[in-house]
């Protein structure tokens, strides 16, 4: 108990002088908040011992003087004060301090003044240095920008480089005559590439506002990217709110819709409508889902279907968009079934490229033979082996590229049907990668392509063989027409050879491969298959080649590249040069 009235009789010392530097001070306080320090205080000294309970008196009081000198001076820390030692008149300090108070006020002004000046100058030697704003009208300078402006990358706007995204403002940063220049080029803000994450703020909203609005009436083109809610509850409300938002933004312009890439949640799809009279202006669509198990939704835009020229679907079906399909030329549709490949032949008569991802297992019916006359180029990534029958059903009488994925053996036997049903052929490229090839029959196939240019192969499978056989028919036909061969003509326009086999340790049969190009003889010869580029791989895994170019073969080789063919070997993971590999390995050996 003697403690605990030490402990009062320190908090009283503290608290007296606390109220008396207040009150020398001429300060005003509330009594009810200095009552309620003091009770404060109290209460927690009864509750310790001796020593425990006269460190909290003092804390406490020291607070309590804390707290007075901050209500005095304030958060301006500026001296308001009467001096009290001079009967209302301030001392010789306080004279000086308010003095110091009023050359530093004039200070900051003068340094504000001057920080203004140094801006304006600033701006005016830029526009004095600047050779676009010095020698050239602004209407020049503006069309110089828009060639600084990147293109839109084949894998669509939200593909784009942030630095490629933000090629507007950069020009605008650079001081204020670019950024007037820039501000006022509507076409500097025609192409928008938005990314939304998870909780994005509504500065990405009022920032693409802004950058549409001065696109003016020019048509537009916007990329949407909004990732799928992973968030608790009231944060899931936060971007369903913000993902409503942008997708009302990008609707404010429908009538002005050029090309669209959209990647959001399927369940968002029905937030898009457009709002055009008569026809609308787009071109290009991308659609893609990034939520899968949220499903999708219809993407009907308008009772006035769009009719773009060019469609791609990333894992989004077919029967959920609402376009005039008559209308494209350009598709690519990830996840599709062969019966939806088909679909697409029919109701899409002046499709020019076409690549399908088929992956799903639903097979093709029988039926009649559906022959494509404008397809130019096709490429299939074929998943399942029952999707070949796709190409029992189909012709492209024009097709001049074909390149084929597969994740098993090459389907000869049935690109040879597809063949069949689209003669007369004009094939030009032909690109095939699978995990095996059955070598007979991709010369068979290959002996009824006179007209292609461009041959690649890619045989992935473990421990492939070297194409022996096709090597030695490319040597012998290397000269057309020629009625001494006996020979059939094989490939006979023929610029570009390509065979890989990344996944195999063993090399070529070395002799064949110069014999690919035909005698150094005959390459003048106008009769020459026009070959002039040649490309082999193999051992990307390997460290040391097993065998190399004998010493009897390697000047064949050197004295090609001399001529200017371009034979390229790659050789180990590092893709090495295995013509140089194995000229130093020959010198290595004659040294020794």
């Amino acid at each position: 108990m003697s403690g605990t009235r030490s402990a009062m009789i320190n908090y009283n010392y503290y608290a007296s002088i606390t109220l008396a530097v207040a009150a020398g001070l001429g300060q005003e306080f509330e009594s009810s908040i200095l009552v309620m320090h003091v009770w404060t205080s109290a209460c927690g000294v009864r509750k310790h011992q001796l020593g425990t309970g006269i460190r909290s008196a003092e804390m406490a009081s020291v607070l309590v003087i804390v707290l007075c000198m901050n209500q005095i001076f304030g958060a301006s820390a500026k001296w308001n004060v009467t001096c009290p030692m001079t009967n209302g008149e301030r001392c010789m300090s306080c004279t000086k301090l308010k003095q110091l108070e009023v050359q530093i006020a004039a200070a900051q002004k003068t340094l504000d003044d001057l920080v203004e000046q140094h801006r304006g100058v600033r701006s005016q030697v830029n526009r004095a240095h600047d050779p676009i704003s010095y020698r050239l009208p602004s209407e020049i300078a503006s069309l110089i920008f828009q060639f600084y402006l990147p293109a839109v990358p084949p894998d669509g706007i939200l593909a784009m480089k942030k630095q490629d995204r933000t090629a507007p403002l950069v020009l605008g940063a650079v001081c204020r005559y670019w950024r007037k220049i820039a501000w006022s080029t509507p076409q500097l803000w025609s192409l928008l590439s938005i990314h939304a994450g998870k909780l994005d703020s509504s500065m990405l909203l009022e920032l693409s506002r802004e950058w549409l609005d001065r696109s003016c009436l020019l048509p537009v083109s916007i990329g949407l990217y909004v990732s799928p809610s992973r968030v608790t509850d009231f944060g899931h409300l936060k971007w369903l709110d913000m993902a409503y938002s942008l997708c009302e933004l990008v609707n404010q312009h429908s009538n002005r819709w050029q090309m669209l890439d959209i990647s959001v949640p399927g369940s968002l799809f029905p937030r898009f409508r457009g709002t055009w009279d008569e026809h609308s202006l787009l071109q290009s669509l991308r659609l893609s889902n990034t939520d899968q198990a949220l499903g999708e939704e219809n993407f009907d835009v308008h009772d006035l279907k769009p009719s773009p020229t060019q469609l791609v679907l990333d894992y989004v079906s077919l029967n959920v968009v609402e376009i005039e399909w008559n209308a494209l030329t350009h598709i690519t549709v990830a996840g599709i079934a062969p019966a939806d490949c088909l679909w697409v032949m029919v109701h899409c008569p002046y499709l020019r490229f076409c690549k399908f991802k088929i992956e799903t297992k639903v097979p093709v019916g029988n039926g009649d033979v559906i022959v494509h006359d404008q397809l130019r180029q096709l490429m299939l990534d074929i998943e399942d082996p029952s999707a070949v029958y796709f190409f029992r059903s189909i012709g492209f009488p024009s097709l001049e590229s074909l390149e084929l994925h597969c994740s098993r053996l090459f389907p000869a036997n049935h690109i040879s049907v597809m063949f069949t049903n689209s003669s007369p052929r004009p094939l030009k490229k032909f690109a095939i990668r699978a995990m095996d090839m059955e070598q007979d029959k991709l010369i068979s196939i290959l002996q009824t392509l006179p007209s292609l240019q461009h041959l690649e192969i890619n045989v992935i499978k473990d421990k492939a063989p070297s194409p022996d056989a096709l090597l030695r028919l490319l040597g012998a036909t290397s000269i057309t027409n020629f009625p001494s061969q006996n020979v059939p003509d094989f490939l006979p326009a023929l610029r570009y050879f390509a065979y890989h086999r990344p996944n195999s340790s063993t090399g070529y049969v070395w002799s064949l491969v110069p014999q690919i190009f035909g005698r150094l003889s005959d390459l003048e010869d106008p009769r020459r298959r026009p070959l002039k580029k040649v490309s082999l791989l193999y051992g990307c895994s390997e460290s040391e080649p097993r065998t190399y170019i004998s010493k009897k073969s390697l000047p064949l080789y050197l004295a090609l590249l001399d001529k200017g063919l371009d034979l390229t070997i790659c050789f180990g993971e590092g893709g090495l040069d295995f013509v140089s590999l194995s000229a130093h390995h020959q010198a290595m050996g004659n040294r020794a």
